[in-house]
């Protein structure tokens, strides 16, 4: 395997692969998945169907063989694989096989460029999930949270078995780098959460605190301003006024 990449994936909709706001030098996560597997030698789309699965791939981009087909075909008219010949065996559907063009080159490795450095925000559920997890009773929360805990716990556990396998194969770590990534980004989250969890159940932070009132905190004053006090106190003595979104506060920090 003389590639393997992190590609991002969208779980929704084939044609929004790219994510949002992914340049539009940037091919689909799955044709770049297919020049990839292209790069190492020519393939027909359900061998290379078969490879992405067989290597895993399926956990880095959205792998389905009706859309590898369509990609393909749709590479193929814009000039960045073609065909090199069709083999039918025995009643089985005519098969045939792909190889990348210097385009398709090109193409893939500027495409793994711009992944590599430009970070892209695709709109991962969970931070919204804990952007409202306010509006849930705290019992509630607590449940989820520890359910979430183990279903990454495991993701984790996983992603480690699948090192210790790689490497007993001897294969090179830059082949299978995307697995560190995974693993590290598994464990960073496992260690947020235990110790949201921790706060949690301490009641450092605290759950029942009313929050404000946008009515009353947003509302205009009717009474006259007051003058200006002289001399005027230093900023850092003046007392903030409360946000209308409890949330604000933090982002203004």
């Amino acid at each position: 395997m003389l590639c393997r990449v992190l590609l991002p994936s969208d779980p929704e909709d084939v044609a929004s692969e790219r994510g949002e706001g992914m340049p539009n030098t940037v091919l689909p996560a799955l044709a770049v998945a297919a020049l990839a597997l292209l790069q190492e030698r020519p393939m027909h789309p359900y061998e290379m169907y078969q490879t992405l699965l067989l290597r895993k791939e399926d956990a880095l981009v959205k792998v389905r063989p009706g859309t590898l087909y369509h990609a393909i075909n749709r590479m193929a008219a814009d000039g960045l694989v073609r065909a090199t010949h069709t083999d039918r065996e025995g009643n089985r559907p005519e098969r045939t096989t792909y190889e990348i063009t210097p385009l398709g080159s090109e193409r893939f490795v500027a495409s793994v460029t711009e992944m590599l450095a430009a970070p892209v925000n695709h709109f991962p559920h969970f931070p919204l999930a804990m952007a409202e997890a306010h509006h849930l009773p705290l019992a509630d929360v607590l449940a989820l949270v520890e359910t979430r805990v183990a279903a990454v716990a495991a993701e984790r556990d996983a992603l480690d078995a699948d090192i210790r396998r790689v490497r007993d194969k001897g294969l090179p770590e830059r082949l299978w780098l995307e697995l560190d990534l995974r693993r590290e980004t598994h464990a960073a989250e496992l260690a947020w959460l235990e110790r949201l969890l921790g706060r949690l159940r301490s009641g450092d932070l605290d759950w029942s605190e009313p929050l404000p009132d946008p009515a009353v905190t947003s509302a205009p004053s009717s009474a006259p301003h007051p003058a200006a006090p002289s001399p005027t106190p230093h900023p850092a003595a003046r007392h903030p006024t409360t946000p209308a979104d409890p949330r604000s506060s933090a982002t203004e920090r």
